[in-house]
């Protein structure tokens, strides 16, 4: 269809970028390289050059990589390391089957994770807070060499990661960040318990984030790591409490319906009957009760 498109109206700067979207999803850098170069040759624009230069960038780590092909997922790894003794293929399965069922929806077409080093993957994603253990932005980029972690936090990295792919292709990309991170907490959630110490100490001091703040922020760029952490775990807790109460089946409604670009206050009031602000006063009231 774009391709079509193309052949009517050779000037259009978007086609161009949306092709190389898809060509870099689908692992194929060269491709995607064409189409970036077509577009900003359009349309200079300052996002679009931070892609091209982070596939620049990605195409160099590229050089000494291979691939393993899965159901589900395109796997690139270190030609170096022998990936048959790697566990990460198991983990992207279990968290597939898990994640999957939870909301009964099965991706059309196959999610690419990439696994670095620390240093390359700091090279390749430099705007990323140093607090960020890993990262989705079309594709699952795991440092997982050079660096300690433990099976159990790749469970958890894995999960978060994996349930993100699930929430974009669900909502077309138009997933608030609170309830993008807080979905994805509650799966992570399920390979080991979140601890949930800053939220009850925020709720005793009446320092939760406010709901029109959650709304808007763009929270990778807040400088205080606590108020991160706070944004994480009040997300977490709305999202687990939404779980609670309307079922993940009525969550994937919602998610659905943001994707065809009703607003995440009237989606909410669609498929529950209540107010979104009502159900956040509810789950205040709710967690004070706990503490008290």
């Amino acid at each position: 269809m774009l391709l079509e498109s193309l052949e009517f109206d050779t000037s259009n700067p978007y086609a161009y970028e949306l092709l190389g979207e898809l060509a870099n999803l689908k692992q194929e850098l060269e491709k995607a390289e064409y189409y970036y170069r077509k577009a900003f040759a359009l349309n200079p624009d300052p996002k679009l050059r931070a892609k091209f230069e982070q596939l620049l960038r990605e195409k160099e780590i590229e050089k000494t990589r291979a691939q393993y092909s899965d159901e589900h997922f395109i796997i690139r790894y270190k030609r170096t390391e022998r990936f048959e003794g790697s566990k990460i293929r198991e983990y992207l399965r279990e968290a597939y089957r898990t994640i999957s069922q939870d909301f009964g929806f099965y991706p059309a077409n196959k999610i690419s994770a990439v696994l670095y080093g620390r240093d390359e993957y700091r090279e390749l994603t430099g705007s990323v807070p140093h607090w960020s253990g890993a990262m989705f932005d079309g594709k699952i980029r795991l440092p997982v060499y050079d660096s300690v972690v433990t099976e159990k936090d790749l469970g958890k990295l894995i999960h978060h990661e994996l349930t993100h792919a699930f929430v974009l292709q669900l909502s077309q990309m138009k997933c608030p960040v609170w309830l993008n991170e807080g979905l994805a907490q509650y799966e992570e959630n399920k390979v080991a318990p979140i601890p949930i110490h800053l939220l009850q100490d925020a709720v005793r001091r009446d320092a939760l984030i406010d709901l029109d703040e959650m709304l808007v922020s763009d929270v990778l760029q807040w400088s205080s790591q606590s108020q991160v952490q706070l944004f994480y775990l009040q997300s977490f807790s709305l999202v687990e409490k939404m779980i609670e109460k309307y079922r993940m089946f009525q969550m994937k409604k919602i998610l659905i319906k943001l994707g065809e670009g009703i607003s995440l206050e009237q989606a909410f009031e669609d498929v529950s009957a209540q107010t979104l602000r009502d159900f956040i006063s509810e789950w205040k009231d709710e967690l004070k009760r706990h503490l008290s």
